[in-house]
């Protein structure tokens, strides 16, 4: 049944989903799925009388992403029914499609990383506020799983996605410009925010400019222009943001988005890429902000490295900061290297370590070291690290590996997920991104889709040789 859903040649719907939609209903549903036919039973056995959760499941999509940056409640409001949807959906459905190797492994390692971080809390005899840690985040692993699986059976429409991604990209880049016009409107004044931390802002748009240049159809030329109007203001919005992480990521995702143009070798767009890489760096660093940003972290740096008094200011810093977190950070794994301090014990040991007058107070202020790799070693030790990264490495691996197997929509759902791994691993290196509520809903929210879209369309491709 699923043979007749996707077109060989162009990996696009078929016409069977083209044709099928009358009614203004019909209509929206089949914007929204590419399985939903309007009549009887779909391809993939979902019912015609279901297709209201499906449109109820796009909805909660798109009204989580469109208030991500406006509200951290709101965004969380709307994921928690997306995941029971899809719970409910997911175990009232009869026949489900068996779940692959690759499935099974990606399943077992989030089940074995959110077990690891129960298992530190406990090895450590409960500290600080681990219970609520586990709740807030580690959770969030599992609620993933429903979402994930519904959509594997149940995919919704790549236009319906891009057009999120696009009006995502498009809200960010309007939020910033009004920021820089009055710095009073939302919670961060001089730095593009909305009202989420400014890293988290930044994360957010690089997110929703990679779904959109990987998921646009560039045989349409409304969809050229909106994509490129969304590129230019998502761009804006990091920039403006001040977020240097995210500024280190993108020459590479530059990078990978050549490779996914070319896939061979091409030595003139590189250097040309290379080029354009030198002239905007040169031409950003001419702005006052930029500029400020920038010098900002080498002085930082440069201070840190000569204070030999805990109490200097420089300790107090951005980067000066982060140094010394990551210097508490390795001291902990030294003394708790295998399940580490706890989901909660940073704080804890960072007491002990301030109170020992050997590191400035500055780690008090904050509940992670700033940087993904470790924070998830100091927290749940050497095995919660590996964890971490054998899913991240499963994820470059299905998304690589599904680019050059499966043709069209599949193909395109698998580069945005690439795009996006590799944006969390780099803006990891200098920010607690997997630790952050709202930055890890992204996350979990953005692969369990992308992975359920890319589940459907192998199986799909398999059924159509």
């Amino acid at each position: 049944m699923m043979a007749n859903l996707i077109d060989k040649q162009t990996g696009m719907p078929g016409k069977r989903l083209v044709t099928c939609c009358s009614s203004f209903r019909d209509k929206l549903l089949c914007f929204l799925s590419v399985s939903c036919q309007g009549q009887g039973e779909t391809g993939n056995g979902y019912k015609n009388r279901n297709c209201w959760v499906h449109l109820l499941a796009g909805l909660l999509i798109l009204a989580f992403f469109l208030t991500l940056v406006l509200s951290r409640n709101a965004a969380s409001s709307f994921f928690y029914p997306l995941v029971l949807l899809c719970f409910w959906a997911v175990a009232r459905t009869g026949a489900r499609p068996r779940l692959e190797r690759w499935e099974v492994a990606g399943l077992t390692i989030v089940a074995a990383w959110f077990g690891l971080a129960v298992l530190s809390h406990v090895y450590n005899d409960f500290p600080g506020n681990g219970l609520m840690m586990i709740g807030e985040r580690y959770s969030k692993l599992i609620y993933a799983i429903p979402v994930f699986l519904y959509f594997r059976q149940f995919p919704l429409n790549i236009r319906f996605l891009w057009l999120v991604a696009v009006l995502l990209s498009v809200e960010t880049g309007i939020i910033s410009l009004l920021e820089r016009w009055n710095d009073e409107i939302f919670l961060y004044p001089g730095r593009a925010s909305g009202n989420v931390h400014p890293i988290t802002f930044a994360l957010i748009a690089a997110c929703g400019a990679c779904m959109a240049i990987t998921l646009a159809d560039y045989r349409n030329i409304r969809h050229r222009v909106l994509t490129t109007i969304a590129l230019l203001l998502a761009l804006l919005a990091i920039i403006l943001s001040g977020s240097r992480g995210i500024w280190v990521a993108l020459p590479v995702l530059g990078y990978v988005i050549l490779w996914l143009r070319y896939r061979k070798a091409a030595i003139k767009p590189l250097l040309y890429f290379t080029l354009a890489i030198l002239v905007a760096g040169a031409v950003s660093y001419q702005n006052p902000y930029v500029k400020m940003r920038v010098d900002s972290a080498l002085s930082n740096v440069e201070s840190y490295l000569a204070s030999t008094d805990v109490s200097d200011s420089v300790r107090y810093s951005s980067m000066g900061g982060r140094l010394e977190m990551w210097r508490a950070a390795v001291a902990m794994i030294s003394s708790h290297p295998w399940l580490g301090v706890g989901p909660d014990g940073f704080r804890e040991q960072s007491r002990q370590l301030v109170d020992s007058g050997e590191w400035s107070g500055k780690l008090l202020e904050h509940m992670f070291p700033h940087n993904i790799y470790l924070t998830a070693w100091t927290t749940t030790g050497f095995l919660g690290l590996m964890a971490m990264l054998a899913f991240f490495s499963g994820c470059l691996i299905v998304y690589g590996n599904a680019i050059r197997q499966i043709p069209g929509q599949g193909s395109q759902i698998a580069s945005a997920g690439l795009l996006i791994t590799i944006l969390y691993m780099i803006g990891g290196l200098s920010d607690d991104n997997m630790a952050q509520k709202l930055a890890l809903t992204v996350f979990v929210l953005m692969q369990s889709l992308l992975l359920g879209h890319l589940s459907y369309f192998r199986r799909c491709e398999r059924e159509n040789r």
